[in-house]
């Protein structure tokens, strides 16, 4: 997987994880409290600075927030030079 990949995978975990996170009307330190983190991990997270967020840790995040997290493998599409990642958020 490219790093390119990974960044933008990563990103859009997060993006659901804030939604989520902002969809339940939670305080910084409400979801702290539920993720298992320091409020100001939350603060990175909720500002889209995710150097120090891993995309496990991302995807325990969403389990923690009751969402199952799934994995698909599919050939590349012919013609297509590099295979990438993506995410599909299906809805809360």
């Amino acid at each position: 997987m490219s790093r390119t990949s990974e960044r933008l995978a990563k990103a859009e975990l997060a993006l659901v994880v804030r939604h989520i996170i902002a969809g339940k009307q939670w305080s910084q330190r409400r979801a702290a409290d539920e993720l298992g983190i320091a409020p100001s991990d939350v603060c990175d997270l909720m500002r889209g600075k995710l150097a120090r967020f891993s995309q496990e840790r991302l995807e325990r995040f969403l389990n923690a927030l009751g969402m199952d997290v799934q994995i698909r493998v599919r050939p590349r599409p012919v013609g297509k030079k590099q295979a990438n990642v993506t995410v599909e958020f299906v809805g809360v």
